[in-house]
Protein backbone atom coordinates (compact mmCIF):
# COMPACT_ATOMS: atom_id res chain seq x y z
CA UNK A 1 0.00 0.00 0.00
CA UNK A 2 1.00 3.40 -0.74
CA UNK A 3 2.30 5.80 2.36
CA UNK A 4 0.26 9.12 2.77
CA UNK A 5 1.51 12.24 2.28
CA UNK A 6 2.11 14.72 5.25
CA UNK A 7 0.76 18.22 4.46
CA UNK A 8 1.51 21.23 6.44
CA UNK A 9 0.48 24.66 6.46
CA UNK A 10 3.15 27.00 4.87
CA UNK A 11 4.85 29.85 6.74
CA UNK A 12 5.03 33.59 6.69
CA UNK A 13 6.09 34.37 3.81
CA UNK A 14 8.78 37.15 5.21
CA UNK A 15 10.41 33.51 6.92
CA UNK A 16 10.91 31.89 3.38
CA UNK A 17 12.32 35.45 1.99
CA UNK A 18 15.04 35.32 4.53
CA UNK A 19 16.03 31.67 3.60
CA UNK A 20 17.51 33.42 -0.06
CA UNK A 21 19.41 36.17 1.74
CA UNK A 22 23.01 35.17 1.55
CA UNK A 23 25.14 34.37 4.55
CA UNK A 24 26.42 37.61 6.82
CA UNK A 25 29.91 35.50 7.89
CA UNK A 26 32.03 34.56 5.43
CA UNK A 27 34.60 31.05 5.42
CA UNK A 28 32.22 28.87 7.04
CA UNK A 29 31.45 26.90 3.82
CA UNK A 30 30.53 23.83 5.75
CA UNK A 31 27.88 25.72 7.39
CA UNK A 32 26.81 27.03 4.17
CA UNK A 33 26.38 23.38 2.97
CA UNK A 34 24.81 22.68 5.63
CA UNK A 35 22.09 25.51 5.68
CA UNK A 36 21.55 24.15 1.79
CA UNK A 37 20.68 20.71 2.73
CA UNK A 38 18.39 22.27 5.76
CA UNK A 39 16.47 24.06 3.15
CA UNK A 40 15.87 20.99 0.43
CA UNK A 41 15.05 18.68 3.78
CA UNK A 42 12.48 21.49 4.35
CA UNK A 43 11.09 21.92 0.91
CA UNK A 44 10.86 17.84 0.63
CA UNK A 45 8.98 17.93 4.24
CA UNK A 46 6.47 20.87 2.99
CA UNK A 47 5.90 18.47 -0.43
CA UNK A 48 5.13 15.54 1.69
CA UNK A 49 7.69 13.54 0.72
CA UNK A 50 9.18 12.81 4.11
CA UNK A 51 7.24 9.95 5.44
CA UNK A 52 7.86 10.54 9.81
CA UNK A 53 9.19 14.46 9.49
CA UNK A 54 8.72 14.76 12.89
CA UNK A 55 11.71 12.29 13.69
CA UNK A 56 13.40 14.32 11.02
CA UNK A 57 13.59 17.46 12.34
CA UNK A 58 14.44 16.25 15.91
CA UNK A 59 17.57 14.28 15.04
CA UNK A 60 18.72 16.95 12.90
CA UNK A 61 18.09 20.12 15.87
CA UNK A 62 21.56 21.26 16.66
CA UNK A 63 22.88 22.10 20.06
CA UNK A 64 22.89 25.36 21.69
CA UNK A 65 27.31 25.21 21.05
CA UNK A 66 26.92 24.81 17.43
CA UNK A 67 23.73 27.36 16.89
CA UNK A 68 26.18 29.90 18.13
CA UNK A 69 28.69 29.23 15.45
CA UNK A 70 26.22 28.87 12.47
CA UNK A 71 25.71 30.95 9.71
CA UNK A 72 22.54 33.33 9.00
CA UNK A 73 21.06 30.93 6.83
CA UNK A 74 21.80 27.75 9.16
CA UNK A 75 20.03 29.87 12.27
CA UNK A 76 17.42 30.93 9.38
CA UNK A 77 16.41 26.98 8.19
CA UNK A 78 16.61 26.37 12.10
CA UNK A 79 13.72 28.79 12.97
CA UNK A 80 11.86 27.24 9.91
CA UNK A 81 12.04 23.82 10.86
CA UNK A 82 10.90 25.18 14.63
CA UNK A 83 8.00 26.74 13.10
CA UNK A 84 7.20 23.53 11.54
CA UNK A 85 7.71 21.24 14.36
CA UNK A 86 5.15 23.65 16.13
CA UNK A 87 2.49 22.93 13.15
CA UNK A 88 3.01 19.28 12.99
CA UNK A 89 2.59 19.33 17.23
CA UNK A 90 -0.49 21.11 17.28
CA UNK A 91 -2.87 19.34 19.87
CA UNK A 92 -6.06 18.25 18.11
CA UNK A 93 -4.49 18.51 14.69
CA UNK A 94 -6.03 16.24 12.75
CA UNK A 95 -5.60 14.40 9.23
CA UNK A 96 -8.10 15.52 6.78
CA UNK A 97 -9.90 12.70 5.22
CA UNK A 98 -10.87 12.91 1.01
CA UNK A 99 -14.43 12.30 0.85
CA UNK A 100 -15.45 10.21 -1.96
CA UNK A 101 -18.68 10.15 -3.93
CA UNK A 102 -21.42 7.05 -2.77
CA UNK A 103 -20.78 4.43 -4.91
CA UNK A 104 -23.21 3.96 -8.30
CA UNK A 105 -25.18 1.07 -8.29
CA UNK A 106 -24.11 -1.78 -11.12
CA UNK A 107 -27.54 -3.42 -12.61
CA UNK A 108 -27.43 -7.34 -12.81
CA UNK A 109 -27.16 -7.01 -16.40
CA UNK A 110 -27.15 -4.53 -19.52
CA UNK A 111 -25.00 -2.20 -17.72
CA UNK A 112 -24.09 -0.33 -20.53
CA UNK A 113 -26.07 3.02 -18.97
CA UNK A 114 -23.09 3.44 -16.93
CA UNK A 115 -20.78 4.27 -20.35
CA UNK A 116 -22.53 7.84 -19.85
CA UNK A 117 -21.99 9.00 -16.40
CA UNK A 118 -19.20 11.59 -16.34
CA UNK A 119 -16.27 11.98 -14.35
CA UNK A 120 -14.18 9.14 -11.87
CA UNK A 121 -17.91 7.30 -10.29
CA UNK A 122 -16.98 4.66 -8.02
CA UNK A 123 -18.74 1.15 -8.80
CA UNK A 124 -19.45 -1.53 -5.60
CA UNK A 125 -18.66 -4.83 -7.59
CA UNK A 126 -19.64 -8.21 -6.64
CA UNK A 127 -16.01 -9.57 -5.96
CA UNK A 128 -17.65 -13.05 -8.21
CA UNK A 129 -17.69 -10.48 -11.09
CA UNK A 130 -13.93 -9.56 -10.58
CA UNK A 131 -11.54 -11.25 -13.16
CA UNK A 132 -7.61 -11.54 -13.57
CA UNK A 133 -6.00 -10.23 -16.49
CA UNK A 134 -6.21 -13.64 -18.11
CA UNK A 135 -10.03 -14.43 -17.56
CA UNK A 136 -8.80 -15.97 -14.04
CA UNK A 137 -11.38 -15.87 -11.39
CA UNK A 138 -10.26 -14.43 -7.64
CA UNK A 139 -11.09 -17.68 -5.93
CA UNK A 140 -8.53 -20.48 -4.13
CA UNK A 141 -9.37 -23.16 -7.28
CA UNK A 142 -8.03 -20.42 -9.69
CA UNK A 143 -5.90 -17.67 -8.36
CA UNK A 144 -2.06 -18.17 -7.85
CA UNK A 145 -2.67 -15.14 -4.92
CA UNK A 146 -5.12 -16.80 -3.36
CA UNK A 147 -3.52 -20.11 -3.66
CA UNK A 148 -0.52 -18.32 -1.64
CA UNK A 149 -2.92 -17.20 1.25
CA UNK A 150 -4.62 -21.05 1.82
CA UNK A 151 -1.20 -23.00 0.84
CA UNK A 152 1.79 -21.35 1.28
CA UNK A 153 4.72 -20.50 -0.88
CA UNK A 154 4.98 -24.15 -2.29
CA UNK A 155 1.99 -24.10 -4.25
CA UNK A 156 2.70 -20.47 -5.10
CA UNK A 157 6.26 -21.53 -6.84
CA UNK A 158 4.71 -24.22 -7.88
CA UNK A 159 2.20 -22.14 -10.52
CA UNK A 160 4.97 -20.11 -12.07
CA UNK A 161 6.82 -23.73 -12.44
CA UNK A 162 3.78 -25.33 -14.46
CA UNK A 163 2.10 -22.22 -15.87
CA UNK A 164 4.43 -21.24 -18.62
CA UNK A 165 2.34 -19.91 -21.81
CA UNK A 166 4.08 -19.87 -25.00
CA UNK A 167 1.62 -17.74 -27.04
CA UNK A 168 -1.63 -15.90 -26.38
CA UNK A 169 -3.63 -18.99 -26.92
CA UNK A 170 -1.84 -20.57 -23.95
CA UNK A 171 -2.22 -17.06 -21.88
CA UNK A 172 -6.02 -17.43 -21.33
CA UNK A 173 -5.75 -21.03 -21.08
CA UNK A 174 -6.62 -22.29 -24.59
CA UNK A 175 -4.95 -24.97 -26.50
CA UNK A 176 -2.93 -23.32 -29.57
CA UNK A 177 -4.73 -24.20 -32.91
CA UNK A 178 -1.33 -22.33 -34.69
CA UNK A 179 1.37 -20.21 -34.93
CA UNK A 180 0.62 -16.61 -34.26
CA UNK A 181 2.41 -13.02 -33.96
CA UNK A 182 0.70 -11.87 -31.43
CA UNK A 183 3.10 -11.85 -28.17
CA UNK A 184 1.63 -12.26 -24.52
CA UNK A 185 1.59 -8.92 -23.95
CA UNK A 186 -0.32 -8.46 -26.72
CA UNK A 187 -4.78 -8.43 -25.70
CA UNK A 188 -6.72 -8.97 -28.69
CA UNK A 189 -9.49 -5.75 -28.03
CA UNK A 190 -6.90 -3.26 -26.99
CA UNK A 191 -4.24 -0.84 -28.92
CA UNK A 192 -1.48 1.33 -27.43
CA UNK A 193 -1.22 4.50 -29.69
CA UNK A 194 2.32 5.12 -27.53
CA UNK A 195 5.22 2.60 -26.78
CA UNK A 196 5.43 1.51 -23.49
CA UNK A 197 8.37 1.15 -21.28
CA UNK A 198 9.33 -1.89 -19.70
CA UNK A 199 7.57 -3.14 -17.16
CA UNK A 200 9.11 -2.94 -13.45
CA UNK A 201 7.76 -3.91 -9.99
CA UNK A 202 9.37 -3.84 -6.73
CA UNK A 203 12.95 -3.07 -9.36
CA UNK A 204 12.42 -5.94 -10.69
CA UNK A 205 12.47 -5.63 -14.98
CA UNK A 206 9.86 -8.07 -16.16
CA UNK A 207 12.04 -8.95 -19.37
CA UNK A 208 14.33 -10.29 -17.01
CA UNK A 209 12.82 -11.79 -14.07
CA UNK A 210 8.98 -12.79 -15.53
CA UNK A 211 6.20 -10.94 -14.40
CA UNK A 212 3.17 -11.90 -11.39
CA UNK A 213 0.60 -13.24 -13.83
CA UNK A 214 2.69 -16.50 -14.84
CA UNK A 215 6.13 -17.75 -15.44
CA UNK A 216 8.64 -18.08 -15.98
CA UNK A 217 9.80 -16.17 -13.54
CA UNK A 218 13.26 -15.83 -11.24
CA UNK A 219 13.38 -16.45 -7.60
CA UNK A 220 13.57 -13.10 -6.80
CA UNK A 221 10.25 -12.40 -8.48
CA UNK A 222 8.06 -14.99 -6.86
CA UNK A 223 9.62 -14.34 -3.56
CA UNK A 224 9.00 -10.35 -3.77
CA UNK A 225 5.42 -10.97 -4.99
CA UNK A 226 4.45 -13.18 -1.76
CA UNK A 227 6.56 -10.42 0.59
CA UNK A 228 3.98 -7.74 -1.34
CA UNK A 229 0.79 -10.09 -0.43
CA UNK A 230 1.88 -10.43 3.14
CA UNK A 231 2.49 -6.73 3.63
CA UNK A 232 -0.93 -6.07 1.75
CA UNK A 233 -2.36 -8.75 3.60
CA UNK A 234 -1.03 -7.26 7.10
CA UNK A 235 -2.12 -3.63 5.88
CA UNK A 236 -5.58 -4.50 5.36
CA UNK A 237 -5.96 -6.77 8.09
CA UNK A 238 -4.10 -3.48 10.71
CA UNK A 239 -5.83 -0.64 9.28
CA UNK A 240 -8.78 -1.61 6.67
CA UNK A 241 -8.99 -0.73 3.02
CA UNK A 242 -8.07 2.42 2.34
CA UNK A 243 -8.20 3.74 -0.88
CA UNK A 244 -7.52 7.04 0.05
CA UNK A 245 -3.88 5.81 1.18
CA UNK A 246 -2.86 3.76 -1.60
CA UNK A 247 -6.30 4.82 -4.47
CA UNK A 248 -9.05 2.93 -5.62
CA UNK A 249 -8.57 -0.31 -7.62
CA UNK A 250 -9.35 -0.23 -11.26
CA UNK A 251 -9.89 -1.50 -14.36
CA UNK A 252 -12.80 -2.18 -16.86
CA UNK A 253 -15.87 -3.85 -17.39
CA UNK A 254 -16.39 -6.86 -20.65
CA UNK A 255 -20.25 -6.74 -21.65
CA UNK A 256 -22.04 -9.65 -23.49
CA UNK A 257 -24.53 -9.62 -26.09
CA UNK A 258 -26.70 -11.11 -23.59
CA UNK A 259 -25.85 -7.97 -21.03
CA UNK A 260 -24.19 -10.70 -18.67
CA UNK A 261 -20.87 -8.57 -17.52
CA UNK A 262 -17.43 -8.91 -15.81
CA UNK A 263 -15.15 -6.41 -14.10
CA UNK A 264 -11.42 -7.22 -15.40
CA UNK A 265 -8.77 -5.82 -12.50
CA UNK A 266 -6.16 -4.05 -14.38
CA UNK A 267 -4.58 -1.57 -10.88
CA UNK A 268 -5.08 -3.30 -7.47
CA UNK A 269 -4.03 -7.29 -8.10
CA UNK A 270 -2.93 -7.71 -4.28
CA UNK A 271 -5.30 -5.80 -2.63
CA UNK A 272 -8.16 -7.63 -4.15
CA UNK A 273 -6.74 -10.82 -3.42
CA UNK A 274 -6.30 -9.95 -0.01
CA UNK A 275 -9.97 -8.40 0.24
CA UNK A 276 -11.11 -11.77 -0.92
CA UNK A 277 -9.06 -14.01 1.91
CA UNK A 278 -10.35 -11.46 4.29
CA UNK A 279 -13.83 -12.43 3.74
CA UNK A 280 -14.95 -9.30 1.84
CA UNK A 281 -17.70 -10.19 -0.82
CA UNK A 282 -17.92 -6.40 -2.45
CA UNK A 283 -15.57 -3.74 -3.37
CA UNK A 284 -15.47 -0.81 -4.52
CA UNK A 285 -13.62 0.03 -7.73
CA UNK A 286 -13.24 2.92 -10.43
CA UNK A 287 -12.72 2.82 -14.49
CA UNK A 288 -9.05 2.59 -15.07
CA UNK A 289 -8.26 6.40 -17.30
CA UNK A 290 -6.28 4.19 -19.55
CA UNK A 291 -8.60 2.25 -20.78
CA UNK A 292 -11.69 2.10 -21.84
CA UNK A 293 -15.03 1.72 -19.77
CA UNK A 294 -16.17 -0.98 -21.89
CA UNK A 295 -14.94 -3.56 -24.04
CA UNK A 296 -18.03 -5.64 -25.57
CA UNK A 297 -18.67 -8.74 -27.51
CA UNK A 298 -21.51 -6.45 -30.02
CA UNK A 299 -17.82 -4.89 -30.78
CA UNK A 300 -15.34 -7.84 -31.96
CA UNK A 301 -15.48 -7.47 -35.51
CA UNK A 302 -13.52 -4.31 -34.72
CA UNK A 303 -11.27 -5.50 -32.20
CA UNK A 304 -7.60 -3.97 -32.71
CA UNK A 305 -5.75 -7.44 -33.57
CA UNK A 306 -8.97 -8.97 -35.46
CA UNK A 307 -8.80 -5.61 -37.16
CA UNK A 308 -4.64 -6.48 -38.01
CA UNK A 309 -4.97 -10.04 -39.20
CA UNK A 310 -3.17 -11.21 -36.32
CA UNK A 311 -6.29 -13.32 -34.86
CA UNK A 312 -9.71 -14.22 -36.78
CA UNK A 313 -12.80 -13.04 -34.66
CA UNK A 314 -13.64 -16.44 -33.37
CA UNK A 315 -10.25 -16.74 -31.59
CA UNK A 316 -10.46 -13.48 -29.73
CA UNK A 317 -14.33 -14.71 -28.92
CA UNK A 318 -13.10 -17.84 -27.35
CA UNK A 319 -10.74 -15.64 -25.47
CA UNK A 320 -13.21 -13.41 -24.24
CA UNK A 321 -15.53 -16.34 -23.48
CA UNK A 322 -12.57 -17.34 -20.74
CA UNK A 323 -13.63 -14.35 -19.11
CA UNK A 324 -17.55 -15.82 -17.78
CA UNK A 325 -16.19 -19.41 -17.55
CA UNK A 326 -17.94 -21.36 -13.98
CA UNK A 327 -15.59 -21.46 -12.23
CA UNK A 328 -12.93 -23.94 -12.60
CA UNK A 329 -10.04 -26.12 -11.27
CA UNK A 330 -7.01 -25.17 -12.51
CA UNK A 331 -4.27 -27.91 -13.00
CA UNK A 332 -1.41 -25.45 -12.60
CA UNK A 333 -1.20 -26.08 -8.36
CA UNK A 334 1.25 -28.62 -6.73
CA UNK A 335 -0.59 -29.96 -3.67
CA UNK A 336 0.42 -28.00 -0.42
Amino acid sequence: MARGRCKVALPPAGLVRDLHKPSQRSGDVSARNKSLESIDSMRMLMQGLIVDPLQTIKTCLPSAKELHFMSSARRIAIKLRSYVTRRLSRPGRKQKTPVFPDPVAVPATHPKGLAYVVGDPIFSIPIERCRYTDGRRYSYSEHHFLQYYRNGFKTFRSFYQAHQPKNIFEYYFLSAPRKTSASLEDTPWLAYCESRPPRREAGLLDSVHGCQICGPASEERITSEARRLDHVLASIRQHGFRPEMGGHVRGHFMLRRDGQWVFVIREGFHRVAALVHLGHTNIDVRSHPRYPRFIEEADSKFWPLVQAGVLTQNEAMEMFEQFFKAERELQVFAAP
